[in-house]
């Protein structure tokens, strides 16, 4: 059904649009959602959403404080829209395109101060049918086994000589991430986290590993040598899946990886809200989410992490793909190479920003 008014950047009518995608990203949005209208204000991209009577799409991260309250006045449904749990192989923050995206009409899955349609998915795969569940035990044996991970990027690690203490990993983060300033009251810095990891595990053996961005240069988040001196050894250029093997446990504030240590069997500690605490699955020390009020199996969370909440999409064809085709073609993740001059240029200004906060 056509669409009246409003065009999208293939002169056509759009069949969503979508406000503020830098250039880079726009190649890969136009594979998951087809005919797409781009705008970078969000009064234009409101005004055309209403016009043509489509949703209006932002990357959750980079959502204007008023354009929730200004969609709901204008009668326009806004969506949320971030990377999978298996995104690429390789750093969205270096320009390699995804293989999957979430998209959320309610909130997005790291911001606990509201609901989500991740949580809706958790909450509900509690009533999943023992053929669902085996799917999901499945999908978690294989990511396991083929050591996937949301960026696959970092090498492997040589056994670790800890001397047969207990081995705690502490995920360094990117510090203004919406993750952390959404959920992480108490702890906020990498560095905080360290010290804390420290003064509650005097006798363990600490491996910091800082997040591959902040190693790039291209985020902030690194750490003073005072509060690296709470880690017996930094673990620079190495896998989150390397890393996670070798380890007993993970102490993290709200990343990713305390989920895909879930995943393979591990201890995980959060000092903050990610989505995947307040289920009974994770010895939780940050604020309580009261919508979190039942306990899930740890393959009723890869049911929803994995197989309900995000879409994959074939990135040769655009065709839609399962969770397990998507672990195939993980490998074939595309880079925009006529933008890695632009990438340098992007490291070197925000390596002299940080330069001058200091």
């Amino acid at each position: 059904m056509p669409f009246a008014g409003g065009v999208s950047d293939q002169g056509t009518a759009p069949g969503i649009v979508i406000l503020g995608a830098s250039r880079w990203k726009r190649r890969f949005l136009r594979r998951f959602f087809g005919l797409v209208a781009f705008e970078n204000d969000s009064s234009q991209a409101v005004a055309l959403a209403r016009k043509t009577g489509v949703p209006l799409a932002v990357w959750a991260s980079k959502e204007p404080d008023d354009l929730a309250e200004i969609c709901q006045a204008n009668g326009v449904k806004l969506l949320h829209i971030e990377d999978g749990f298996i995104r690429s192989r390789g750093l969205g923050a270096e320009l390699f395109e995804p293989i999957s995206l979430v998209v959320d009409s309610q909130g997005i899955y790291f911001d606990p101060r509201k609901p989500c349609d991740l949580e809706d998915f958790i909450r509900a795969s509690v009533t999943l049918t023992a053929v669902e569940l085996e799917r999901a035990r499945k999908l978690r044996l294989k990511i396991c086994s083929q050591n996937i991970s949301k960026y696959n990027v970092g090498a492997d690690l040589p056994t670790l000589v800890t001397h047969g203490k207990r081995r705690i990993l502490v995920p360094g983060q990117v510090e203004d991430d919406a993750s952390i300033v959404l959920g992480s009251d108490a702890v906020r810095t990498n560095g905080e986290l360290l010290k804390i990891v420290r003064r509650d595990n005097p006798e363990a053996f600490i491996a910091y590993k800082p997040h591959p961005d902040v190693e790039a240069g291209l985020r902030t988040g690194s750490v003073s040598l005072a509060d690296l001196a709470a880690a017996d050894v930094v673990l620079t250029g190495v896998s989150a899946t390397a890393a996670i093997a070798h380890v007993d446990e993970v102490w993290t504030m709200t990343s990713l990886i305390g989920f895909e240590a879930l995943l393979r069997g591990k201890k995980v500690v959060t000092f903050g809200t990610p989505f995947y605490a307040g289920w009974g699955l994770s010895d939780d020390r940050g604020k309580p989410c009261p919508r979190r009020n039942v306990h899930v199996s740890l393959d009723g969370l890869v049911h929803a992490a994995f197989i309900n909440y995000p879409t994959y999409r074939d990135m040769r064809s655009a065709e839609p793909i399962s969770v397990e085709q998507a672990l195939v073609f993980v490998g074939a993740s595309r880079r925009n190479f006529w933008l890695v001059t632009a990438v340098f240029a992007q490291k070197i200004l925000r390596r002299f920003r940080l330069k001058m906060r200091r």
